[in-house]
């Protein structure tokens, strides 16, 4: 019992080490991220640029002029994208998505979009919140 709380106190203590958020330029960023933001982003300069490091996470992040926020997998993947006052851009949303939204809310414009191989998050203009599979199948609405 007492080796066990010693190993778990020791990863508790360890994890913070591995932790690191650093700010780089925007040169620093990987060259799939900085072709990502010169063609869905045009003339929208980088403001802000870091690397979030943990264990077994690498992932940067970007803020841009305007205020727009994205976040980049290691592989300088987007994984989230989230304008202050303007639509995310539509190429990057899944047809089926953009398509329903369009469909149920004419209204209102996508502000941000999250996904992992799982899901994929969206945040609307009318503040309603949606949730749907990796097959775009819609599992949640948050009003």
């Amino acid at each position: 019992m007492k080796k066990l709380f010693i190993l778990i106190m020791t990863a508790l203590i360890a994890i913070p080490v591995f932790a690191e958020e650093r700010p780089i330029s925007a040169e620093q960023l990987p060259a799939k991220v900085q072709t990502f933001i010169a063609e869905y982003f045009k003339g929208n300069k980088i403001a802000k640029a870091q690397i979030e490091q943990r264990a077994a996470l690498t992932q940067y992040e970007a803020e841009l002029a305007d205020g727009t926020k994205l976040q980049f997998n290691r592989a300088g993947n987007w994984t989230e994208v989230k304008r202050k006052n303007s639509a995310v851009p539509d190429a990057l949303i899944p047809e089926k998505i953009l398509s329903y939204v369009k469909a149920t809310y004419p209204d209102a414009y996508i502000k941000m979009i999250e996904h992992d191989d799982r899901l994929y998050e969206i945040d609307l203009s009318n503040n309603i919140k949606m949730t749907f599979s990796s097959s775009f199948r819609l599992l949640d609405i948050d009003k």
